[in-house]
């Protein structure tokens, strides 16, 4: 009976012992949400312009302990738009348990420029045409131009229509004399500014050396464009 009685106290004991005290079976979604809560967090605390769309954990959790936190390693300064894995620590009742890797998606808000209404190729781009719009995008915009001055006063190099994000290698300068043209030429020679007519052999952007021909002589010499229908002699 005594020997019975013991064995039972010896089974009991070992089978209080095996259970765990604190041990939560958490859910993917359950550690899901928390994680996102604290990505979001540490994203509002630095001032980022980032945020998170979503996140998936892949399996259940169990956990034994009381306090649960989790530090996601995310560092603002480093990330990037669009699907990433984040490792997250696991730390309860202070102590580090492991790591949890998670898939996030992130996005970002930016003042984004675009067009009011659709343009041909060769437009030029006024101030009036462009509005600069608040959007939240989940990749980076190569190139996009992120300044009026990038835009302003330059002509498309294609049809671009509304609504677009403008990326700043879709303009030019403008062609401020087409070929053909009869362009008013300024030569300058000393302290004398003589102004003639040639004929444009080629088209011409602000600054660029052109080749003219005088009417009369037949003549070519090059000058370099000041303005629509103008141009400067360089050597003559």
């Amino acid at each position: 009976m005594k020997r019975t009685i013991a064995h039972l106290i010896l089974t009991l004991g070992m089978v209080l012992w095996a259970i765990p005290g604190n041990t939560t079976t958490m859910s993917r979604h359950t550690i899901a949400d928390q994680i996102s809560n604290a990505i979001n967090t540490q994203l509002q605390q630095s001032g980022s312009n980032y945020s998170l769309t979503s996140l998936v954990v892949a399996q259940d959790l169990n956990i034994d302990g009381k306090n649960i936190v989790w530090e996601p390693e995310l560092s603002p300064e480093r990330m990037r738009l669009g699907r990433q894995i984040v490792r997250v620590k696991l730390v309860v009742d202070g102590f580090i348990k492991g790591t949890v890797q998670a898939t996030a998606m992130i996005r970002k808000q930016l003042l984004v420029p675009l067009l009011r209404s659709r343009v041909a190729r060769g437009t030029v781009i006024h101030s009036s045409d462009i509005e600069w719009r608040e959007m939240e995008v989940r990749r980076d915009i190569p190139g996009m131009a992120n300044d009026e001055a990038q835009l302003v006063g330059k002509a498309s190099t294609r049809v671009i229509r509304a609504g677009v994000p403008l990326q700043a290698s879709w303009f030019s300068e403008p062609i401020l004399v087409e070929r053909g043209e009869r362009v008013l030429v300024h030569v300058r020679t000393g302290g004398l500014n003589i102004k003639a007519v040639g004929i444009s052999m080629g088209k011409g952007r602000m600054g660029e050396t052109i080749t003219l021909r005088n009417p009369k002589s037949q003549r070519r010499f090059m000058a370099r464009v000041i303005s629509a229908g103008k141009a400067e002699v360089v050597d003559l």
